[in-house]
């Protein structure tokens, strides 16, 4: 008797697919009260974020058409498909068991609740659920499954285990991957590490969620600690980016830092995106295209570490992470 297929479900927000599909995307993301609470409730939220996304869509639509993306949708698409045309491969070689990998949304198409539709159509040995998300957070990595348990899979599916990874920033192949990156970095300043100061950006989450208990912040805090260790750094801090809306958010900022440090003439600077994965309009344009060429102005070296998109060592520390 032929071994069931396993299904792994890459959890994510998603991103616009055309420059038309920009405002739609805002629209559904600044609804969520589970990721950003304006404190307004549900009709004044929906009312607010109907605002926000269509100013912010119009503002940001030529970012998106810079990218250079078919269409001008977010690049986080693309690498998302890649994962998932190249991981079933490596897959069945650490496992010996063939899998179907699916992207599961949030916020734009291919939704959570159409990929469960094609999952409980199914009949698999194993559901491994993995948000694309290192650090957990109630804001990404907890609506996600949120949107999980509301959809009956875990009730209505067949399958033998369920496996679910809440967050996966200290596997050692992974780590690894950002140490690479971040080395191959100072190799473009033609500097050593410890002549070199670097800040590591993350995604900034609103304040309310870290006074409830969110262990965002402390998981990032002790990410960074482990990356550190490894190659030995010391000269380093933490800054977050990506702030929206008008509800405090985690700082200090990215830009606020970049600027103290342009402002005591430091040089040969790398930003490290430690919470994203992939090139998308959070690092391609607000670190690279804005923050990083205000820097460079000043005639300081700087440098951002190279996502890791589809590379090869990303997608082994992937299978090492779910298997």
């Amino acid at each position: 008797m032929a071994i069931k297929k396993d299904v792994v479900i890459l959890l994510g927000m998603g991103g616009p697919d055309s420059t038309h599909s920009i405002q739609a995307f805002l629209k559904n993301l600044f609804s969520d009260r589970d990721i950003i609470d304006f404190h307004l409730g549900n009709i004044g939220q929906k009312i607010l974020s109907s605002v926000i996304s269509k100013r912010r869509a119009k503002k940001i639509a030529p970012e998106y058409e810079m990218m250079g993306m078919p269409n001008g949708g977010s690049p986080q698409n693309y690498y998302n498909n890649q994962l998932i045309k190249l991981l079933p491969k490596l897959y069945h070689e650490k496992t010996g068991v063939e899998a179907d990998f699916l992207l599961g949304m949030c916020y734009f198409n291919p939704f959570i609740e159409d990929t469960i539709k094609t999952v409980l159509n199914g009949d698999y040995r194993n559901i491994i659920l993995l948000p694309l998300y290192p650090h957990y957070s109630d804001t990404t990595t907890g609506t996600t499954l949120k949107r999980i348990r509301n959809s009956n899979l875990i009730n209505k599916a067949k399958y033998e285990k369920l496996i679910i990874i809440n967050e996966w920033y200290d596997n050692n192949m992974y780590n690894n991957a950002v140490v690479t990156r971040i080395e191959n970095a100072a190799g473009k300043l033609n500097c050593t590490l410890k002549d070199i100061f670097v800040l590591f950006s993350a995604h900034s989450i609103p304040l309310t969620y870290l006074e409830k208990g969110d262990t965002y912040q402390k998981s990032i805090v002790n990410h960074v600690e482990m990356i550190a260790t490894k190659v030995k750094l010391k000269n380093y801090a933490i800054s977050y980016q990506s702030k929206v809306g008008p509800v405090k958010w985690l700082t200090p900022s990215t830009k606020d830092t970049l600027n103290d440090l342009k402002n005591k003439g430091i040089d040969n600077v790398i930003v490290v995106p430690i919470s994203f994965i992939s090139d998308h309009i959070e690092t391609l344009i607000e670190i690279d295209h804005q923050l990083i060429n205000d820097y460079k102005k000043a005639n300081l070296n700087i440098v951002r570490s190279e996502s890791l998109n589809e590379a090869d060592d990303f997608l082994h520390a992937i299978i090492d992470i779910i298997s």
